[in-house]
């Protein structure tokens, strides 16, 4: 499954989250145009908007089955990190009122395959005015990038012909 987060302007960066990396994307460490405008303070303190998401995204897990638990959700995110997770734990990252105890971002990618959600990590990359798309609709914003492409070399083909007619 790929997942892209895209912001689409001509000279656009692709980020992959999973599967192959396009030979077209920047370097992720390189000066990004949109990190460069200065934000005010306490604008990405997020916490609460993630914990949000981690709630939505465990209770999506949980709809799933009725044998489905926050214990086996631990269980399956212990088994897949090789870390002790406990229901415990699991409750804290997503209570409200537990805003010191957080996620750790190595345990995310684990989190969002349990749930089979996206939703954790589309609520953090919104922030940097980023929004993931499925397959289906990167391939249509690509097609699209593709036609401005080629309107843009046909209108040089012509001013080309229109200088060497004249």
């Amino acid at each position: 499954m790929n997942i892209h987060a895209y912001k689409y302007k001509r000279e656009s960066t692709k980020v992959f989250l999973g599967g192959s990396m396009s030979k077209t994307k920047k370097n992720l460490t390189e000066e990004i145009p949109q990190f460069n405008t200065r934000l005010s303070d306490g604008e990405l303190a997020q916490n609460l908007i993630l914990k949000a998401a981690l709630n939505r995204s465990l209770h999506h897990y949980l709809k799933g089955d009725i044998q489905r638990t926050r214990w086996t959700f631990s269980a399956e995110l212990s088994r897949l990190t090789g870390r002790e997770i406990s229901k415990n734990m699991i409750d804290q990252y997503v209570a409200e009122g537990k805003e010191d105890y957080r996620l750790p971002a190595e345990l995310m990618t684990a989190w969002c395959w349990v749930a089979q959600s996206i939703e954790p990590i589309a609520a953090l990359i919104v922030q940097l005015n980023y929004h993931l798309l499925s397959e289906a609709e990167w391939e249509k914003i690509e097609l699209m990038r593709l036609m401005d492409e080629r309107e843009e070399l046909d209108r040089k083909i012509r001013e080309f012909q229109t200088k060497r007619r004249a």
